[in-house]
């Protein structure tokens, strides 16, 4: 919605994103604020430092 892009948190939002490497797997369109998957992410293309173990062990509690 065109209200939408002027909300701080998606200016913030979409200046953010510009920052950091661009993701492979993702195509974005900064003039319409659209993007589109280009095709499934595998675990090493997901750039989050987790330890998915950890959370695994956490929630088996």
């Amino acid at each position: 919605r065109m209200k939408s892009r002027e909300q701080a948190s998606i200016m913030a939002a979409m200046d953010q994103s510009s920052r950091g490497a661009p993701l492979s797997w993702i195509a974005v369109d900064r003039d319409t604020f659209s993007g589109r998957m280009l095709e499934r992410p595998t675990r090493p293309n997901i750039p989050i430092a987790a330890q998915e173990q950890l959370v695994v062990e956490l929630y088996s509690k």
